[in-house]
């Protein structure tokens, strides 16, 4: 493994990744892993291509992927990791029915998985506060304990310790992959909505 060249965001007036793209692919990674914004996403990726870089997994970690990402044709086959998509919905009941209830009340769908996440998270306290009887913290804490909800995140949450905190909710998140323009599930398998496509395919 090897730590890449930094390199100034577009989002902060930024946009030149070349030194940092060379660095990466002069070292011939397997996995290529970069962190920055949505403005970053696909310029970065037209300078990848221009250059010929195809590490085998090409993965990206903005907070947010840019509107429209999945119509671009450079957006085949980047991997990211994430909480939700809306291909979960076709393996999960929950994830359906809340994503069918929010494009009738919103004429959209949701842009980011914070949209199911925060909807779990309201849930499941007022749940917890309506089987407590009070939301006294004691009280609320213990019937959060005996929480088991199937989430639209595709997931049952439930809350048991870790090697961290008391009571963890959300144990992990999910392998996705850009595929025809749709976020597809790749891992957990139980969950997966598409096979990888591995490796990277060598630019066009």
């Amino acid at each position: 493994m090897v730590d890449g060249a930094s390199f100034k965001s577009a989002a902060l007036g930024g946009g030149d990744y070349g030194s940092m793209l060379e660095v990466a692919k002069d070292f011939g990674p397997d996995l290529f892993l970069w962190a920055g914004y949505d403005a970053d996403a696909l310029p970065m990726l037209e300078q990848a291509k221009a250059m010929r870089f195809t590490p085998k997994i090409y993965l990206g970690a903005p907070p947010g992927w840019p509107i429209g990402f999945g119509t671009s044709k450079l957006s085949d086959n980047v991997m990211l990791y994430g909480m939700w998509a809306p291909s979960i919905n076709d393996v999960s009941k929950a994830s359906k029915a809340f994503y069918d209830g929010f494009v009738r009340k919103y004429k959209a769908e949701p842009a980011t998985y914070f949209a199911p996440l925060s909807y779990s998270a309201v849930y499941i306290y007022a749940d917890a506060v309506k089987r407590a009887g009070t939301t006294e913290t004691a009280a609320v804490i213990k019937a959060l304990e005996a929480t088991s909800y199937a989430s639209p995140l595709g997931e049952t949450i439930t809350f048991t310790p870790s090697n961290i905190i008391k009571h963890q909710g959300i144990k992990n998140q999910k392998i996705l992959q850009w595929q025809n323009g749709r976020q597809e599930v790749l891992w957990p398998f139980e969950a997966a909505t598409a096979k990888p496509i591995y490796p990277f395919p060598k630019w066009k």
